[in-house]
């Protein structure tokens, strides 16, 4: 059986999934889940997942894609086509949609070879980059430079999101849209303020008005997710430099320094800002697979046809996995 993952299956499958993909897929409307099952015996059994990513322009000046960011398929149900039920259902989601490509960033070592290879075989095509992804305990960021390069200047004043209203938040997600924002997912403006840990994240506000804030997630792992960091004028670099100072106190008072914080670069700030804080830090190594609705691909391939199952048994080896 092929079934969308929900709040009414997904603790059937949940031991596939690791615990930052779960919160992802429970806390997250831009997340979705694939499931697929197996008879082992008259027992039905969880037998592979595919985590999938929403992703949108907030312009719309770039068309919506789908990011696969995680596929599984357990051991003893390997070269049995789990796997390609997972990939065939994606393309009919793509093709419900009307999404033209599907991506997925794969890391480059031996272990996730198999899953290069078996996605491959369905045309996804691999270049070599890397991760913008950023990923630390608290104890490593070291925030001394920014802290002695704000030292003794005049900068806005910082509070922590609880002292938000919902509607001062919502006011403020209404004048980033109105500015095309950079660095900013489209998932945002769907995203309320129960989503972020309202002490660890913080906000600029002047005369009622939201003008920066960087906004952290706690998942139910325990990891700090920084969402983003944003912000309008008049807030300059310095208040900036402040808001994301105050902010890791916070990290730092409120839990202990072996948690761990991630979060994604997007913006020329965000990576000279990473670099500063985390000397150490280099981006890990990837390959960047893409799949494109193109003359490679033939609509049958595309929808998932059942006439190409047959091939598949004879094709690629089904080496999925993590």
């Amino acid at each position: 059986m092929i079934t969308k993952l929900s709040k009414n299956n997904i603790q059937f499958f949940e031991t596939l999934i690791p615990i930052d993909e779960l919160d992802n897929l429970i806390s997250r409307p831009d997340y979705f889940g694939i499931g697929v099952t197996r008879y082992e015996g008259t027992e039905e059994i969880p037998a592979g997942v595919m985590i999938y990513r929403l992703m949108q322009d907030p312009t719309d000046l770039m068309p919506a894609s789908l990011d696969i960011q995680y596929l599984y398929v357990t051991e003893n149900q390997r070269h049995r086509c789990v796997g390609s039920d997972l990939v065939c259902k994606l393309f009919d989601v793509a093709v419900s949609n009307k999404i033209e490509t599907i991506t997925v960033n794969t890391l480059a070592d031996d272990e996730q070879d198999g899953l290069r290879k078996f996605l491959a075989g369905w045309s996804f095509n691999f270049v070599p980059g890397y991760s913008h992804e950023f990923y630390s305990p608290i104890r490593e960021i070291d925030l001394s430079s920014v802290i002695l390069k704000i030292a003794h200047k005049k900068r806005m004043p910082v509070s922590s999101l609880s002292t938000v209203s919902p509607g001062q938040f919502n006011e403020f997600k209404n004048e980033l849209r109105k500015k095309n924002t950079e660095g900013i997912d489209s998932v945002f403006y769907e995203m309320g303020m129960d989503y972020y840990d309202k002490e660890v994240s913080k906000v600029i506000q002047k005369d009622g008005r939201v003008l920066a804030a960087i906004l952290v997630h706690r998942n139910i792992g325990g990891l700090l997710v920084v969402d983003m960091v944003t912000w309008l004028p008049p807030v300059g670099e310095v208040d900036l430099m402040g808001l994301i100072a105050v902010a890791h106190e916070s990290a730092q008072s409120h839990y202990t320094s072996d948690v761990y914080i991630s979060g994604t670069v997007r913006t020329e700030f965000g990576a000279n800002l990473v670099d500063e804080v985390l000397p150490e830090h280099s981006g890990v190594p990837v390959f960047r697979g893409i799949l494109t609705k193109d003359g490679e691909v033939t609509p049958e391939d595309w929808m998932g046809a059942k006439e190409i199952m047959t091939s598949v048994f004879e094709g690629p080896d089904e080496e999925e996995g993590e």
